[in-house]
């Protein structure tokens, strides 16, 4: 699972793994749960990685926390 709490990081998250995996990269993440802190968030994660499986809805650390709990627990 990768979690994230702003775009920004998102942005910059694609950005290292491209550099490092080369045009490709999102395939990597195939397996991997992705997390996001709230709406806008989530709209950068299905923009770069094209999706999101977790929503907070609460859009704090705490209502992200929640979410993954309760994700995980389904």
């Amino acid at each position: 699972m990768i979690t994230f709490a702003s775009s920004k990081t998102v942005r910059h998250f694609g950005q290292l793994l491209e550099q490092g995996l080369g045009a490709d990269w999102a395939t990597d993440l195939d397996k991997v749960a992705i997390a996001s802190i709230g709406p806008k968030t989530s709209e950068t994660c299905r923009e770069l990685l094209g999706r999101v499986d977790i929503e907070a809805q609460e859009y704090t650390l705490e209502g992200l926390t929640q979410a993954i709990i309760q994700w995980a627990s389904a």
